[in-house]
Protein backbone atom coordinates (compact mmCIF):
# COMPACT_ATOMS: atom_id res chain seq x y z
CA UNK A 1 0.00 0.00 0.00
CA UNK A 2 1.06 3.55 -0.69
CA UNK A 3 0.64 6.25 1.97
CA UNK A 4 -2.10 8.74 1.12
CA UNK A 5 -2.19 12.28 2.56
CA UNK A 6 -5.98 12.60 2.22
CA UNK A 7 -7.85 13.49 5.37
CA UNK A 8 -9.83 10.83 7.17
CA UNK A 9 -13.49 11.58 7.92
CA UNK A 10 -15.71 10.31 10.75
CA UNK A 11 -17.55 7.80 8.58
CA UNK A 12 -14.30 6.20 7.45
CA UNK A 13 -13.08 5.92 11.04
CA UNK A 14 -16.42 4.49 12.13
CA UNK A 15 -16.28 1.77 9.46
CA UNK A 16 -12.61 0.95 10.17
CA UNK A 17 -13.28 0.60 13.92
CA UNK A 18 -16.35 -1.58 13.28
CA UNK A 19 -14.25 -3.78 11.00
CA UNK A 20 -11.45 -3.95 13.60
CA UNK A 21 -13.87 -5.01 16.38
CA UNK A 22 -15.69 -7.43 14.09
CA UNK A 23 -19.28 -6.50 13.29
CA UNK A 24 -20.06 -10.18 12.73
CA UNK A 25 -18.96 -11.06 16.28
CA UNK A 26 -20.21 -8.01 18.22
CA UNK A 27 -23.21 -5.72 18.24
CA UNK A 28 -21.90 -2.39 16.95
CA UNK A 29 -24.26 0.57 16.74
CA UNK A 30 -23.32 4.08 15.59
CA UNK A 31 -24.67 7.40 16.81
CA UNK A 32 -26.58 6.55 19.96
CA UNK A 33 -28.11 9.81 21.16
CA UNK A 34 -31.46 8.77 22.59
CA UNK A 35 -33.44 5.71 23.57
CA UNK A 36 -30.77 3.83 25.55
CA UNK A 37 -30.40 5.86 28.76
CA UNK A 38 -26.84 6.74 27.76
CA UNK A 39 -25.07 9.96 26.88
CA UNK A 40 -24.43 10.59 23.18
CA UNK A 41 -22.04 7.91 21.88
CA UNK A 42 -20.41 7.77 18.46
CA UNK A 43 -20.14 3.96 18.60
CA UNK A 44 -21.34 1.39 21.12
CA UNK A 45 -19.86 -2.08 20.90
CA UNK A 46 -21.44 -4.89 22.92
CA UNK A 47 -19.51 -8.14 23.12
CA UNK A 48 -20.97 -11.62 23.51
CA UNK A 49 -20.59 -11.39 27.30
CA UNK A 50 -22.85 -8.31 27.40
CA UNK A 51 -20.19 -5.72 28.25
CA UNK A 52 -20.14 -2.42 26.36
CA UNK A 53 -17.32 -0.36 24.94
CA UNK A 54 -17.84 3.23 23.87
CA UNK A 55 -15.77 4.66 21.03
CA UNK A 56 -15.64 8.43 20.55
CA UNK A 57 -14.53 9.52 17.09
CA UNK A 58 -12.52 12.73 16.82
CA UNK A 59 -10.90 14.09 13.66
CA UNK A 60 -9.27 17.33 14.83
CA UNK A 61 -7.55 18.87 17.86
CA UNK A 62 -10.49 21.24 18.34
CA UNK A 63 -12.96 18.34 18.19
CA UNK A 64 -10.91 16.43 20.76
CA UNK A 65 -10.59 19.43 23.12
CA UNK A 66 -14.33 20.12 22.90
CA UNK A 67 -15.13 16.60 24.08
CA UNK A 68 -13.72 17.39 27.53
CA UNK A 69 -16.26 20.18 28.06
CA UNK A 70 -19.14 17.70 28.20
CA UNK A 71 -20.60 17.21 31.67
CA UNK A 72 -20.99 13.42 31.57
CA UNK A 73 -17.27 12.64 31.03
CA UNK A 74 -18.37 9.44 29.26
CA UNK A 75 -19.18 7.82 32.59
CA UNK A 76 -22.07 5.39 32.73
CA UNK A 77 -22.36 2.08 34.56
CA UNK A 78 -23.24 0.39 31.26
CA UNK A 79 -19.86 1.29 29.73
CA UNK A 80 -16.86 -0.88 30.66
CA UNK A 81 -14.26 0.64 28.32
CA UNK A 82 -13.87 4.04 26.65
CA UNK A 83 -11.76 4.56 23.53
CA UNK A 84 -11.01 7.55 21.34
CA UNK A 85 -10.60 6.74 17.64
CA UNK A 86 -8.49 9.38 15.92
CA UNK A 87 -6.37 9.89 12.81
CA UNK A 88 -2.80 8.74 13.35
CA UNK A 89 -1.67 12.36 12.90
CA UNK A 90 -3.38 13.30 16.21
CA UNK A 91 -1.90 10.52 18.37
CA UNK A 92 0.93 12.56 19.89
CA UNK A 93 -1.44 15.40 20.85
CA UNK A 94 -4.13 12.98 22.03
CA UNK A 95 -1.74 11.30 24.47
CA UNK A 96 -1.42 14.65 26.29
CA UNK A 97 -5.16 15.30 26.60
CA UNK A 98 -6.97 11.94 26.76
CA UNK A 99 -7.18 10.58 30.33
CA UNK A 100 -4.95 7.56 31.00
CA UNK A 101 -7.94 5.27 31.66
CA UNK A 102 -9.23 5.82 28.12
CA UNK A 103 -7.81 3.90 25.21
CA UNK A 104 -6.65 5.28 21.88
CA UNK A 105 -7.37 3.75 18.49
CA UNK A 106 -5.26 5.21 15.69
CA UNK A 107 -6.61 5.27 12.15
CA UNK A 108 -4.65 5.63 8.95
CA UNK A 109 -5.66 5.91 5.30
CA UNK A 110 -3.72 4.07 2.64
CA UNK A 111 -4.19 3.54 -1.06
CA UNK A 112 -4.56 -0.14 -1.90
CA UNK A 113 -2.43 -1.71 -4.56
CA UNK A 114 -3.88 -1.16 -8.02
CA UNK A 115 -3.53 -4.84 -8.91
CA UNK A 116 -5.49 -6.24 -5.91
CA UNK A 117 -9.07 -6.18 -4.72
CA UNK A 118 -8.00 -6.63 -1.12
CA UNK A 119 -5.20 -5.95 1.32
CA UNK A 120 -4.14 -7.77 4.46
CA UNK A 121 -3.88 -5.37 7.40
CA UNK A 122 -3.30 -6.54 10.97
CA UNK A 123 -3.89 -10.14 9.81
CA UNK A 124 -7.30 -9.08 8.46
CA UNK A 125 -8.42 -9.18 4.84
CA UNK A 126 -9.75 -5.75 3.91
CA UNK A 127 -11.68 -5.56 0.67
CA UNK A 128 -11.51 -2.33 -1.29
CA UNK A 129 -14.28 -1.09 -3.55
CA UNK A 130 -11.89 -0.68 -6.45
CA UNK A 131 -8.29 -1.76 -6.75
CA UNK A 132 -6.17 1.33 -6.06
CA UNK A 133 -8.85 2.97 -3.91
CA UNK A 134 -8.27 4.40 -0.42
CA UNK A 135 -8.87 2.19 2.60
CA UNK A 136 -8.80 3.23 6.26
CA UNK A 137 -7.67 0.83 8.93
CA UNK A 138 -7.74 1.07 12.72
CA UNK A 139 -5.48 -0.40 15.38
CA UNK A 140 -5.12 -0.13 19.13
CA UNK A 141 -2.51 2.42 20.12
CA UNK A 142 -3.29 2.28 23.84
CA UNK A 143 -5.69 -0.12 25.54
CA UNK A 144 -8.39 1.24 27.85
CA UNK A 145 -8.63 0.41 31.52
CA UNK A 146 -11.97 -0.92 32.77
CA UNK A 147 -14.19 1.71 34.37
CA UNK A 148 -14.27 1.82 38.15
CA UNK A 149 -17.93 0.85 38.16
CA UNK A 150 -19.49 -1.02 35.29
CA UNK A 151 -21.98 -3.80 34.77
CA UNK A 152 -23.09 -6.22 32.16
CA UNK A 153 -26.00 -4.99 30.07
CA UNK A 154 -29.30 -6.76 30.55
CA UNK A 155 -30.87 -8.70 27.68
CA UNK A 156 -33.52 -5.97 27.46
CA UNK A 157 -30.87 -3.23 27.14
CA UNK A 158 -28.97 -5.21 24.49
CA UNK A 159 -32.17 -5.81 22.53
CA UNK A 160 -32.99 -2.11 22.72
CA UNK A 161 -29.58 -1.05 21.41
CA UNK A 162 -29.88 -3.67 18.65
CA UNK A 163 -33.28 -2.19 17.77
CA UNK A 164 -31.76 1.30 17.58
CA UNK A 165 -29.08 -0.08 15.26
CA UNK A 166 -31.69 -1.66 13.00
CA UNK A 167 -33.51 1.67 12.80
CA UNK A 168 -30.34 3.22 11.32
CA UNK A 169 -30.46 0.79 8.37
CA UNK A 170 -33.70 2.22 7.02
CA UNK A 171 -32.48 5.81 7.21
CA UNK A 172 -29.34 4.82 5.34
CA UNK A 173 -31.30 2.90 2.69
CA UNK A 174 -33.55 5.91 2.19
CA UNK A 175 -30.50 8.15 1.79
CA UNK A 176 -28.98 5.74 -0.76
CA UNK A 177 -32.19 5.72 -2.78
CA UNK A 178 -32.25 9.54 -2.83
CA UNK A 179 -28.59 9.67 -3.93
CA UNK A 180 -29.19 7.12 -6.70
CA UNK A 181 -32.24 9.02 -7.92
CA UNK A 182 -30.22 12.28 -7.97
CA UNK A 183 -27.46 10.69 -10.03
CA UNK A 184 -30.00 9.26 -12.52
CA UNK A 185 -31.40 12.76 -13.11
CA UNK A 186 -27.98 14.15 -14.09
Amino acid sequence: MVKDKLKINCLEIEEAVARMYGFRQNIIVPNISWGANLHECDLIIINKSGFATEVEIKISKADLKKDFTKGHNHINEKIKHLYYAIPVSLVEFAETIIPVHAGIISCDKLISRPDREYEIINNEIVETLTPGSPVVFARFHRHAQAAKQYRKMTDEEINNISRLGCMRIWGLKSKLIKERNKSKLK
